[in-house]
């Protein structure tokens, strides 16, 4: 386990770079390989999630801080 941001978009280059596989040029994620090897303690400065539809939120993380923001 490490502790450290982290978002879907991250899991194609995680495991592309696994496999061994060089990224992927519009890949817009990042591997976590280097963070859970210790090398680095953060590939994202902050990420973005939404929440359903039925809940229509959105958010913003980062390692201090959290924006919610409810659009109806």
């Amino acid at each position: 386990m490490v502790d450290g941001l982290a978002a879907n978009i991250d899991s194609a280059p995680t495991i592309l770079d696994l496999a061994g596989v060089p990224p992927l040029s519009s890949a817009l994620g990042h591997s976590l390989v280097p963070m859970n090897r210790g090398d680095v303690r953060a590939v994202n400065q902050c990420v973005y999630a939404k929440d359903g539809l039925a809940n229509r939120r959105r958010s913003v993380h980062s390692e201090n801080h959290l924006l919610i923001k409810h659009l109806g």
